[in-house]
């Protein structure tokens, strides 16, 4: 299925995926990209397997960073955008847009939340905070801020 394809589902609620499956997600796409772009075999095996370690989880915290406040803030990210150097934005344009699918299912993620606890007798405003609750015990169940022991 296509990543376009599953964010409208999702927003239809046709499929259950929620923000724990789209960390668990994210996280492999991260590992594939560097797995894919470290070369192996020069170096220590044990220094290059920790230097790997941390900058999978560097990188996944960062793209998992932008993902969601471009799903969740994204007028307040445009505004700041604009107000950045060139570099650090081009940075961040370029994750955006490499990451657009992720931000589309996301954004479908926290829609279909708010709009279920709203059917349940939430205002909207506590519909928010709720899904932004549960998106942040994802975050601590998928160990997105957690350092390696």
């Amino acid at each position: 299925m296509s990543e376009t394809a599953k964010h409208e589902q999702v927003a239809k609620g046709e499929i259950s995926f929620g923000f724990v499956d789209f960390m668990v997600d994210l996280k492999k796409q991260v590992r594939d990209r560097i797995d894919h772009e470290i070369s192996s075999g020069s170096g220590d095996e044990k220094e290059l397997a920790d230097d790997i370690d941390r900058t999978q989880r560097d990188v996944l915290r960062f793209v998992y960073d932008v993902c969601f406040k471009s799903a969740v803030y994204f007028r307040q990210v445009k505004s700041k955008l604009d107000k950045m150097e060139t570099n650090e934005r081009n940075v961040i344009v370029k994750t955006i847009k490499s990451n657009a699918d992720n931000i589309r299912l996301l954004r479908a993620i926290f829609k279909r939340e708010i709009a279920s606890h709203m059917k349940n007798g939430m205002s909207p405003r506590q519909a928010t905070k709720t899904a932004i609750q549960s998106c942040k015990a994802a975050e601590i169940k998928v160990g997105i801020w957690i350092d390696a022991a």
